[in-house]
């Protein structure tokens, strides 16, 4: 995994906001040749030449931590152009859009391998289609190039009859629960970041920060975002802030206080009056851990990038976890 808290996409037929983009401090700034480009041979060679000078430029122009590009379908007669020009001049991911399934993704990543040679170029799955969200699992096992799973629900919303685009829309997103719980899972499960969005966006402060702390709250670790001057409030609710790493620290000081006495050999403890289970002891451990990637600390930047979050006993399991699938070893147990 790597920290993808926030996500914004620049369209590439106004040059003047790609060149803005160097500003932007999103963890993610996506170049758009899809959406944002009318769909006309002319326009989009004019739009990939844009986003090919501003890649030219160099990661150290720029503010945010990835440079990715948002390329036109598999389906469309510009996706192959796209990638071998944006791949040559050195993204570091591609948003892959309007991938109907499987067969979509194996042939993007196929085409990215060849261009990449041996480059390391990320794919941002972006669920728009419901065929990809049915085949969601096969793809996560088959994929080689994904790390992260972005929720894209308007072209979702049509392609599922919702009447989210109608002129009148339900008052909340319900309707998305089960497309994001599975997001979610997959991408855990996978060890991908998993991006959610907002709609409408609220450009209220107070508003965009509750729907984020539910965004959060379901287990998504970043959010698109299209408005630039928004952009810092989603990196800090999605980040850690300061009265959270102050609340982690002392449970953590004190559950291992308790852990090292008497009481070593319970599962929960009596924390300031409050019954702390181990999970919320984990959970602590996790923010500390977080707000060390978040400062860059090397070891804890290399463990987040192999295994997440993942702290304490559930990282030591995942570590063991190969040894698990020896099938010598599965062969010499009996029921």
């Amino acid at each position: 995994m790597k920290v993808r808290r926030s996500q914004t996409i620049v369209p590439a037929s106004v040059p003047e906001y790609i060149e803005k983009s160097v500003r932007l401090e999103a963890d993610v700034v996506v170049m758009d040749l899809q959406d944002a480009v009318v769909k006309q041979d002319k326009a989009k060679r004019e739009g990939r030449d844009v986003v090919v000078a501003a890649l030219r430029k160099g990661k150290s122009a720029y503010k945010c931590r990835e440079l990715c590009v948002r390329v036109n379908s598999p389906g469309s007669p510009w996706f192959i152009d796209d990638l071998k020009a944006v791949i040559e001049a050195g993204v570091d991911s591609i948003r892959l859009t309007h991938a109907y399934g499987l067969a979509d993704v194996m042939f993007a990543e196929r085409c990215i391998m060849a261009f990449a040679n041996g480059r390391e170029v990320d794919i941002h799955l972006s669920l728009d289609m419901p065929s990809c969200l049915f085949e969601l699992e096969d793809i996560a096992k088959r994929s080689e190039l994904i790390t992260s799973v972005w929720l894209s629900s308007g072209d979702f919303g049509l392609e599922t009859g919702s009447s989210s685009h109608g002129p009148n829309p339900y008052p909340n997103d319900e309707w998305l629960t089960y497309t994001r719980g599975k997001i979610v899972n997959v991408a855990r499960s996978f060890g991908w970041n998993a991006g959610d969005i907002i709609r409408p966006l609220p450009t209220d402060p107070d508003k965009l920060r509750t729907a984020l702390q539910r965004s959060r709250m379901f287990g998504f670790d970043g959010c698109a975002i299209v408005i630039p001057r928004l952009i810092h409030i989603v990196n800090e609710e999605f980040g850690v802030k300061a009265d959270e790493l102050t609340w982690a620290k002392d449970l953590a000081a004190k559950w291992d206080l308790l852990a090292a006495g008497p009481e070593s050999n319970r599962d929960f403890h009596t924390i300031d009056g409050r019954n702390v289970m181990r999970p919320g002891y984990e959970y602590a451990l996790r923010v500390i851990h977080y707000d060390a990637v978040l400062r860059g600390d090397p070891e804890a930047v290399e463990s987040y990038r192999k295994y997440g979050l993942a702290t304490g006993d559930y990282l030591a399991e995942r570590r063991a976890a190969p040894i698990l699938s020896d099938p010598a070893l599965v062969a010499g147990v009996k029921p």
